[in-house]
């Protein structure tokens, strides 16, 4: 979600010490082939997308272009991923949709009120981001 602020991308924009983040974004590896191997060739080249879109913007200059990119990539994953939700056993419906929610409140409820994945604190920041990859990636282990 980017407001229509001049210099906002910049202006709320995580620390420069991304290492971690990009790091955590490889769990998303796992996912992608997970769902090839699975034969949900849709779910894994979406999050191939995903891997690929946000170790690039977690270690770029964060140019518009590539955070529109990564979103896209974002919105993707989480269309599949809700298509997937109703394809699945109900125990793991429940872990896949309280995953999905808490992945929107961590990073656009972050944006919205400057806390979570967009805190203040550079750290809490950085380890709110790093939490958000790790439930979005191991959450979605339910297929």
């Amino acid at each position: 979600m980017v407001k229509p602020q001049s210099g906002a991308l910049q202006r709320r924009t995580r620390p420069n010490n991304r290492e971690v983040q990009h790091i955590t974004s490889l769990s998303f590896l796992l996912n992608a082939i997970h769902g090839l191997i699975r034969g949900a060739y849709g779910y894994g080249a979406a999050f191939l997308a995903l891997v690929t879109t946000s170790v690039v913007f977690h270690t770029s200059d964060k140019s518009i272009i590539i955070f529109l990119i990564d979103q896209a990539a974002i919105f993707l994953v989480f269309l599949i991923g809700l298509y997937y939700v109703f394809q699945i056993r109900r125990e793991f419906q429940i872990l896949a949709l309280i995953s999905i929610v808490a992945v929107i409140i961590m990073y656009y409820g972050g944006y919205l009120t400057d806390s979570l994945c967009y805190d203040k604190c550079p750290q809490t920041s950085i380890a709110n981001h790093c939490g958000m990859h790790i439930i979005g990636s191991v959450c979605k282990f339910h297929r």
